[in-house]
């Protein structure tokens, strides 16, 4: 049993009859599975028939086998990766001595494939994906303040 699944039996204990881990536990999983990987709140509510509401209250209440289930998730993918790494890595090894099929390669295709698998799991586990540089330079303001700074000390000969 997975912890999402786990966490909706345990909460479902813990609250009223009522509550919605108990009236539907098959929609919050798959709710709580959608969440873990992303999906938006609209495909979730048309997937499983609960209200956006509901599923921001599930999100809260459930937080810690969210984390847990995406952290599991970026695993599998991690192990997934690899092995499609070793085969690439194989392909490239037949590729190198068959010049044709080398030539028939899109490089692109490989790159994809490469940066996807290295960035799905970095991105479940909440890690850095991007790295966005600020720097401070001189503004097209800054250039014409300083022309006008410039021409106020022309000395007329």
């Amino acid at each position: 049993m997975n912890a999402i699944s786990k966490s909706v039996r345990v909460v479902g204990k813990e609250r009223s009859g009522n509550s919605l881990e108990v009236q539907k536990p098959k929609e919050c999983a798959m709710a709580l599975e959608m969440l873990a990987f992303g999906e938006r709140y609209s495909a979730i509510a048309n997937s499983t028939g609960l209200s956006p509401s509901n599923i921001s209250k599930l999100k809260v209440r459930h937080q810690g086998a969210l984390d847990e289930r995406r952290m599991s998730a970026a695993q599998e993918l991690d192990e997934v990766g690899d092995t499609y790494r070793e085969i690439m890595r194989c392909k490239a090894d037949q590729l190198l001595t068959d010049s044709d099929a080398l030539k028939k390669l899109n490089p692109k295709d490989v790159a994809l494939t490469v940066a996807i698998l290295t960035d799905k799991p970095m991105q479940l586990r909440g890690e850095a994906t991007s790295v966005v540089e600020h720097k401070k330079g001189v503004s097209l303001d800054d250039v014409l303040a300083m022309k006008a700074e410039l021409a106020k000390k022309v000395i007329d000969v």
